[in-house]
């Protein structure tokens, strides 16, 4: 027993590493592909997986699904900036270009257009901590919300509050948004191309299907498919690092959860539980925030989503909506991937601080 505890916590530790090598380096894909192998290795070399089985990780612990869904929406957001911008109404304000986009497009999918098309660092990082409030409208806008899942049922939507305060902290200004030629969609409508206007209609079709916890994989499929028939002469604006990033994450949380870190979490929640219960609930939210701030929004998710599932005597009501919002706010790589990393890391933890304080107040 203490051999497997020391393995998942020195798993655990190394795969919180990733967060920081990213973070200065701004290599998202390079720091996951390290921490990946990193963790891969470790787990071997302990024998906490064996290396016949090091391919069939995920359907052994039951996370196949989830991974799936991982990859599915990392296709999805490395492919919007390759489908152009989307189609919007005259003079929207750029707070709701931004909440809209994170809900519609994903966090990682609107940084990557947001960052493009503002007119500094710091706007960009308003414009994108605000998308990433607002991909908390959806259960496909950030990727921990659409793993967990149907775990949070109807509990999901006490998550708008927590996204609009996050989104109003950033608040977005008039001049944010640059113009480009030809003249954007939003300046002048009439000279939007069809296929700004086919990218719009993909990201409303995936938004509301996605709300359905059975359609969220589908979905996302069928968006990435559009995505890359959209985009087929630009595929060069594509980001396939925020592809590689979302999938070497989450393949580093399905090594993480067969060594058993999921257990070895549970285990010490049950015994804030039984100990300390009123400090139970901002326990989840933290503990789903510093992983998300480690190994970022998706693979927090699924190693929530495994700790959800193994922790047998947690019950606490709304356990999966404090763990699912603290990783959902968690996470540098919506900056990193708009290149204002170092304009919007306070703000990130702001905003991170404050969801986790407005859940564990309000349940």
């Amino acid at each position: 027993m203490p051999e497997v505890l020391l393995t998942s916590i020195a798993l655990l530790a190394l795969a919180l590493l990733v967060g920081p090598l990213a973070w200065r380096t701004g290599r998202l894909a390079v720091a996951a592909l390290v921490g990946l192998i990193a963790v891969l290795a470790g787990a071997l070399f302990r024998g906490a997986v064996v290396p016949g089985d090091a391919l069939h990780l995920a359907g052994y612990v039951d996370l196949a699904p989830e991974l799936s869904l991982l990859v599915a929406w990392g296709a999805f957001a490395a492919l919007v900036r390759a489908a152009g911008r989307p189609w919007l109404p005259r003079g929207v304000p750029p707070m709701v270009v931004a909440v809209l986009s994170g809900a519609l497009l994903g966090e990682l999918g609107a940084a990557a257009m947001l960052g493009a098309a503002a007119t500094s660092r710091a706007a960009a990082a308003r414009l994108v901590m605000a998308a990433t409030g607002g991909a908390l409208l959806g259960r496909a806008g950030d990727p921990a919300l659409a793993v967990i899942g149907d775990r949070l049922g109807a509990d999901v939507w006490m998550l708008a509050p927590v996204g609009l305060v996050c989104a109003m902290l950033a608040w977005p200004m008039r001049g944010d948004l640059a113009l480009s030629e030809p003249p954007t969609p939003a300046e002048e409508p009439a000279r939007a191309p069809p296929i700004s206007k086919a990218l719009t209609g993909v990201a409303l079709v995936v938004g509301v299907a996605a709300q359905v916890p059975s359609l969220a994989l589908p979905a996302l499929a069928a968006g990435a498919l559009a995505l890359l028939a959209l985009g087929a002469r630009r595929l060069r604006h594509s980001d396939p690092s925020v592809f590689v990033h979302t999938v070497a994450l989450a393949a580093t949380a399905v090594v993480l959860v067969a060594a058993g870190a999921p257990a070895l979490v549970a285990y010490g929640l049950e015994e804030i539980q039984h100990s300390s219960p009123g400090l139970i609930r901002p326990a989840l939210a933290a503990g789903g925030w510093l992983a998300a701030m480690g190994l970022d929004s998706g693979a927090a998710g699924l190693l929530a989503a495994a700790t959800l599932d193994r922790a047998q005597s947690l019950q606490v009501e709304g356990a999966a909506l404090c763990v699912a919002t603290g990783a959902a706010v968690g996470g540098a790589a919506p900056l990193v991937v708009a290149g204002a990393l170092r304009s919007g890391w306070r703000l990130m933890l702001v905003q991170g601080a404050l969801a986790v304080a407005l859940v564990a107040w309000v349940l």
